[in-house]
């Protein structure tokens, strides 16, 4: 749903939280459901950067270029 949003041009912010775990592996599941960029210049990008930590985790937030 997250990546239907971003491609319908309905999401001005996004706030992710990263966790010090790794997870992987063929069955992994991406943040964003769809096909990525081809190439990294092509990426999303976010502006106006905010970083808040929560014990072990952060927060990052920012909005969509």
């Amino acid at each position: 749903m997250a990546g239907a949003a971003l491609r319908a041009g309905i999401v001005n912010k996004l706030l992710l939280f990263m966790a010090p775990r790794i997870l992987g592996g063929s069955d992994g599941r991406p943040v964003f459901e769809g096909r990525g960029p081809d190439l990294i210049k092509d990426a999303l990008e976010l502006k106006r950067l905010s970083l808040t930590r929560f014990e072990n985790d952060i927060l990052v937030s920012g909005y969509l270029k």
